[in-house]
């Protein structure tokens, strides 16, 4: 009887949420938060409470499902109320655009990126499979740098589709980004990596363009072609790492894919998504029937994650991926290398418990909400503000949230510097 009424009254305040959104656009951050709560969270929570308690690839707590749905249930009417107050807010709109010098500045950047990513390369590191080996030669600069044209790929991405700013060096410098990042994402095997250019690319051509249906269904059918061929990939490739303790490539993790790996899809996908709702429901047990200490505090990492390390020298590592595994039962002791992306839920819950879930949420929400609205999104600086925002929403949401906001203010910092060198009036 409790476990219905909890699921009813999230049927309820899911409802009542998306009301909030379904009038605004598609890309707003609102409604980007909206698809993460539905895709990491709502989704999972039906499907394993109604269809499979379990799998091959996951394993849940069954009496601590009712808590789990619990902690959903304050996430979804947090993030009500969130929604309501802060649209209320009226703030002022930062609004300028980027001169054409900036794309020198841009191909500085973008030449230290591929050098980073060069360096990954001839140390073995470029493979996804190659974190269950330690790569002890690799700077953290190394490993920032190696993602920023990623960072960058926004700006350029703003003054392609800007038809007063394109020209053929913007053209080459668009066409040549996204292809390599692409061709580098396919060859680590990341589904997200491969599918965020080209969802940069969707946003920003409709912010300008307008949504166009070809366009749109060009790109789910793309996207959901690169989710489930990317997945078999992977666990061809964990398989491989599994049976010969040896990474492979992208085209011999092709060759090996076989019957048992098709047929193990669905659940691995699940598994997949469904991670930040596996990954509280552990925690759930771990927390409240072990009666175990927090070994860390989620707000406190986060802030001192941004903090150089040159003037905080005993700074911890940012990721807890490994030690948070061990925590709740997911990794053994001896593993010191494997590591975990709990989810922001898990985290919250984890390290304040009930009324710090409802806390954070409302908070983090709301500083998103007032980030989006403070800048104009139909302006080149809105829409690079924007694209971080988006990542930390939709990506960083289903891993460590130390490493999602460590990411979104460096990023922002150096992109803000960037344009605000090359900013013009409007």
């Amino acid at each position: 009887m409790e476990s219905i009424l909890i699921i009813t009254n999230i049927v309820i305040l899911y409802a009542a949420l998306y009301s909030t959104v379904k009038n605004k656009k598609f890309y707003d951050i609102s409604n980007i938060y909206f698809y993460s709560l539905s895709v990491f969270i709502v989704f999972p929570l039906f499907y394993i409470n109604l269809l499979h308690k379990e799998n091959n690839y996951y394993f849940i707590y069954s009496n601590w499902l009712d808590y789990t749905n619990l902690v959903c249930l304050v996430i979804l009417l947090t993030s009500l109320i969130s929604n309501i107050l802060f649209d209320k807010i009226n703030t002022p709109k930062v609004d300028w655009k980027i001169s054409k010098n900036v794309m020198f500045t841009i191909l500085a950047f973008l030449a230290i990126s591929y050098a980073s990513k060069f360096q990954l390369f001839i140390s073995g590191s470029l493979i996804i499979e190659d974190k269950y080996a330690e790569v002890q030669n690799i700077s953290s600069s190394v490993k920032y740098f190696s993602n920023f044209d990623i960072a960058l790929f926004p700006i350029v991405a703003a003054l392609f589709f800007d038809k007063k700013e394109n020209n053929i060096t913007i053209k080459a410098i668009f066409w040549v980004t996204l292809s390599i990042m692409i061709i580098y994402a396919v060859i680590q095997g990341r589904r997200f990596g491969i599918i965020y250019p080209l969802l940069i690319t969707f946003i920003i051509h409709s912010i300008y363009n307008g949504i166009k249906t070809k366009k749109t269904i060009l790109f789910i059918s793309l996207s959901a072609s690169v989710f489930f061929s990317m997945t078999a990939i992977r666990l061809s490739q964990a398989q491989a790492v599994v049976e010969t303790g040896e990474s492979i490539s992208v085209m011999s993790a092709i060759k090996n894919i076989d019957d048992d790996i098709l047929d193990n899809l669905t659940q691995s996908l699940i598994s997949r998504i469904g991670n930040p709702y596996i990954m509280l429901n552990h925690v759930s047990y771990h927390k409240n029937e072990l009666y175990r200490e927090p070994f860390y505090n989620v707000a406190t990492h986060a802030m001192t994650s941004v903090v150089p390390r040159i003037f905080y020298p005993e700074k911890k590592p940012i990721s807890i991926g490994n030690e948070f595994g061990k925590e709740i039962g997911v990794i053994s002791i001896n593993n010191h290398i494997t590591k975990i992306n709990p989810g922001w839920p898990a985290e919250v819950s984890y390290s304040y418990g009930l009324i710090g879930v409802s806390l954070f949420f409302f908070f983090t929400i709301g500083m998103i909400k007032l980030a989006y609205q403070y800048f104009n999104v139909n302006n080149h600086i809105g829409i690079i503000v924007y694209a971080s925002l988006f990542t930390f929403v939709f990506s960083g949401f289903q891993m460590e949230f130390a490493f999602a906001f460590n990411t979104l203010i460096k990023t922002i910092f150096v992109l803000f510097v960037i344009c605000f060198i090359h900013k013009r009036e409007s």
